[in-house]
């Protein structure tokens, strides 16, 4: 058996200079992640060019209410409130252009200041 070795490359971990604290970047090698908790599921995606794309969407059902995101160095989005209906063809929450920092991301869903879900996912 071969014993596959990946490219240092791929493996090198990027760092960047953020308000005068140095952070170790997410390597190219970071999977997408997946998670649901409540009745919430967050998608987040890998880095690439330094930034990730973040998806919010009920775990099953309908709901009115909004979503919002949370994550390292102060990030938060409020989302937009309207009806969110689970499927794969239904419109989903998205964040777009959110710089990859090491850490965690989490996405809030609520309906009438009520939190529904919580799901986190991180950067390593």
């Amino acid at each position: 058996m071969r014993r596959l070795r990946p490219k240092l490359g791929k493996m090198a971990m990027a760092t960047t200079l953020v308000s005068g604290m140095l952070f170790a970047g997410a390597s190219s090698a970071q999977a997408d992640a997946l998670g649901c908790n409540g009745n919430v599921c967050m998608y987040l995606s890998t880095p690439k060019n330094g930034t990730v794309y973040v998806q919010a969407y009920p775990k099953s059902g309908s709901f009115y209410g909004n979503f919002d995101l949370v994550g390292p160095l102060g990030l938060y989005r409020h989302g937009a409130t309207r009806t969110w209906k689970n499927g794969a063809f239904e419109a989903k929450q998205e964040w777009t252009g959110i710089p990859a920092v090491v850490g965690k991301y989490c996405v809030s869903g609520w309906v009438n200041g009520t939190r529904i879900g919580y799901p986190c996912e991180n950067i390593l």
